[in-house]
């Protein structure tokens, strides 16, 4: 790493948990009295005492006792109550006030929640807790502290930490132990990617990492653009992921991404056409030049379907229409699969890997997304110029591009196979009849230039005499050729065109130098 980026990165680390330690670490005092309370049993008197996520987690968890308990077989539990009175038998229902056991016999015995023994309580508890759940993990680590179950404690601070390094001034507050080397590691890591993105971050094994959008912040929405414009066409509008208009282009997720891919979303039953979550791909092979897909979408004939390029290639009858349903789709070597509900998955073959993250809502209908959670590798080299764009390296000068002059030489020349990614910002306008466009143009193909690429898009070349290839606003592309690289609106006549690009093209292999 850079020297530069690397004072960034610490500087963005130590700022990150002095904010989160402001605004998320217990007094000292209250914490110390929380505690006390928990290690007497007073459990509803602790959480009263200290208003922190971690604690209000744990009442929650009173009332998915009974729905945790009801997605498999109860087993038997043996409560231990404060009046010294042992309880055995299958806990068959759960309320706010109390648990009903039923033993033996099917005597049922109705045991306040205040009449736990804080073991007792830790166990139940336990039992319900979400696996996912950062803040929960983090209470249950909390509670088991207070009743000396180092052991225990120890491990849900592990699992919060896992689920949420940011959570880390918190852990350290409550466990009383410093990050270990690996974990300090993964909080680097996690800083960088809090960094980049608005969504929640959660770094897994082996360099991958799990993205969430609850969409309760508009700022959510600025990890997502839209292909030729289409943005303006996505909303959020109570706290989900909406668009009503007649979407031929979908929205994409800004990162770019390598390997096995998982996304999960819950989506709504459109009243016409088809709401979809799925993976792309840019496809330079001619004809034509633009976005490959496949997709998992909920259609208005109450079917899930899985489609490929234009085919649908597989459907089911939706068994459930819930308000919003959900869907995932994954690919991993040379099959994609997609289910809902989850059914049994729909699959096909990959058509190629996917490297982009794509919604699609269309036929002029609404179509609600929400609660999407996406499990990736981000490619290096679009993580490496991110980083670049976002100021943590000198950037090079952008060629600047008339877009009513042909062919304009960018100064810059490309080396055969070599991975680039093309960042463009700026747009311009074709006639006062019609608004802005920007460099991804039209949905439509024009065959303006002798090859099928978007209209209005920015296109380029290597060489005088290279074959035209599609850029836009955004890309990763591999280079056709050596060469000088050429610059031109796809449009036969330029003389109409007003406004002026600025144009990026930083390798992206990790080496950036300034022009």
């Amino acid at each position: 790493m850079k020297p530069c980026a690397a004072a960034l990165l610490a500087t963005l680390v130590s700022c990150l948990i002095t904010i989160a330690a402001d605004n998320d670490t217990p007094n000292i005092n209250s914490a110390n009295n929380a505690m006390r309370l928990l290690a007497v049993g007073q459990f509803d008197e602790a959480v009263a005492q200290l208003d922190a996520p971690e604690l209000r987690a744990l009442p929650a968890l009173k009332t998915r006792v009974l729905a945790a308990l009801g997605t498999k077989s109860p087993n038997p539990v043996t409560l231990f109550l404060r009046n010294g009175v042992v309880v055995t038998g299958v806990i068959s229902a759960a309320s706010p006030a109390d648990l009903t056991v039923t033993k033996l016999g099917n005597v049922t015995a109705r045991v306040p929640w205040g009449d736990l023994k804080p073991a007792s309580l830790y166990a139940v508890l336990g039992s319900a807790a979400d696996a996912r759940s950062a803040d929960e993990q983090l209470g249950l680590g909390i509670l088991a502290r207070s009743l000396r179950l180092e052991a225990q404690a120890q491990a849900h601070f592990t699992a919060a930490f896992d689920l949420d390094p940011m959570l880390a001034p918190r852990i350290t507050f409550w466990s009383g132990r410093p990050l270990n080397a690996r974990q300090q590691a993964v909080l680097n890591a996690a800083a960088q990617m809090v960094s980049i993105f608005k969504g929640r971050v959660r770094p897994l094994a082996g360099g991958r990492i799990e993205i969430s959008y609850d969409f309760s912040r508009p700022e959510q929405l600025s990890d997502w653009r839209g292909v030729g414009g289409t943005s303006n066409d996505w909303k959020i509008v109570n706290g989900a992921l909406t668009t009503t208009a007649l979407a031929a282009d979908p929205l994409l997720w800004r990162a770019v991404v390598t390997g096995p891919v998982e996304v999960g979303a819950r989506l709504n039953t459109p009243e016409q056409g088809y709401t979809a979550v799925g993976l792309a791909a840019w496809a330079d092979a001619e004809p034509p030049n633009g976005l490959r897909s496949q997709f998992a979408a909920i259609k208005s004939d109450r079917k899930f379907a899985l489609r490929a390029g234009t085919d649908w290639v597989a459907e089911a009858d939706l068994a459930s229409a819930a308000e919003l349903s959900p869907v995932t789709i994954s690919a991993d070597g040379r099959q994609v699969r997609a289910s809902v509900n989850n059914a049994a998955p729909l699959t096909a073959s990959l058509n190629q890997p996917p490297s982009l993250i794509a919604l699609r809502g269309g036929l002029d209908t609404k179509a609600v997304f929400d609660d999407i959670r996406i499990t990736v590798t981000l490619d290096p080299g679009w993580l490496a110029t991110e980083r670049w764009l976002r100021g943590s390296a000198p950037l090079p000068k952008p060629a600047r591009m008339d877009s009513a002059k042909p062919w304009q030489d960018s100064g810059l020349d490309l080396q055969l196979g070599r991975r680039y990614r093309v960042v463009v910002r700026g747009d311009w306008n074709s006639s006062p009849l019609f608004g802005p466009s920007t460099a991804d143009g039209s949905p439509s193909l024009d065959n303006a230039l002798g090859a099928s690429l978007r209209n209005q898009s920015l296109v380029g070349r290597v060489g005088a005499n290279g074959r035209p290839f599609q850029l836009g606003c955004d890309r990763i592309l591999a280079s056709p050729a050596s060469g000088r690289l050429f610059m031109q609106i796809n449009s036969v006549r330029l003389d109409g065109y007003k406004g002026v690009l600025e144009v990026w093209v930083l390798p992206a292999d990790g080496a950036v130098s300034p022009r």
